[in-house]
């Protein structure tokens, strides 16, 4: 009990001093691009220091890279913008990608209606899609690919929702087409929670982890927030360029087959 307050006092320092700041953005930046640079720096800090209140150490792998695109891969992360594309099983992933460098993330109509939480997307910048409709999937790739072209990090997760992680769900295509023509790379990554407690990652552990269905977001983060420790690896694959709209179909496949190739699903222990 006692962790978990403590926890949630330094969480709600670390949710105020990010709103503050966002808000501080929005009302000295008129200029869209310029605001969001900020927003996705502001949103790269918060979960620096998310991940140490909430004890999560985080293990980069680069070993699948082949040798001659390493250092391609390099300039990429580092100096360029890049497509992030990523399996998703809740709010853990989205820190330990955003502590990775600074990155503006793709959500639902959804998430900005729901109280609280939509708040929160809008001060970190996210841009929003109706994953139900189709009539306005055109204008929802032209702000992706704005987006881009200004030299911004963007994340999707192309599952479409948070799983439980037993498995990679099939990937939504229409969206990755956003990187059609920008010469910006999708850049595969793959993100597995290894351990919780010391004790290696399993079914008994889901629910510490992963916030998925119906849950309560708010249960959810003090679960997580209950456990001592939680290790956690994010691997970067090889990167992929996508040249027209109608590849999307083979790179949608494609980036679920390696994706799915790297990740372990959650199991019960032996």
């Amino acid at each position: 009990v006692w962790r978990i307050i403590y926890k949630s006092l330094l969480m709600i320092f670390v949710i105020a001093g990010f709103i503050a700041y966002s808000l501080l953005i929005k009302l000295f930046f008129r200029n869209l691009e310029v605001r969001r640079k900020y927003y996705s720096k502001s949103v790269h800090f918060a979960s620096l220091i998310s991940l140490k209140v909430l004890n999560v150490k985080v293990h980069a792998f680069k070993e699948k890279v082949p040798k001659n695109a390493l250092k391609e891969k390099i300039i990429v992360r580092k100096n360029k913008a890049h497509f992030i594309v990523s399996n998703h099983m809740g709010v853990l992933d989205i820190m330990i990608i955003a502590a990775e460098q600074p990155t503006l993330f793709v959500t639902s109509v959804d998430m900005r209606e729901t109280p609280g939480l939509g708040f929160l997307t809008e001060m970190a910048g996210c841009l929003y899609v109706e994953r139900r409709s189709r009539l306005s999937i055109q204008k929802e790739i032209q702000q992706i690919r704005e987006a881009l072209h200004q030299n911004l990090n963007i994340t999707l997760y192309p599952e479409g929702m948070a799983t439980n992680g037993e498995k990679v769900h099939p990937f939504k295509k229409s969206l990755l087409t956003a990187a059609a023509g920008t010469e910006v790379p999708i850049q595969p990554v793959v993100v597995n929670f290894r351990k919780v407690n010391g004790e290696k990652m399993s079914l008994k552990w889901r629910d510490y982890v992963c916030w998925y269905g119906n849950q309560s977001f708010f249960a959810a983060m003090i679960r997580t927030m209950s456990v001592k420790s939680i290790k956690a690896d994010i691997e970067y694959l090889e990167p992929i360029r996508m040249h027209s709209d109608e590849e999307r179909r083979v790179i949608a496949e494609t980036l679920h087959q390696r994706i799915s190739k790297e990740f372990i699903p959650l199991h019960n222990e032996a």
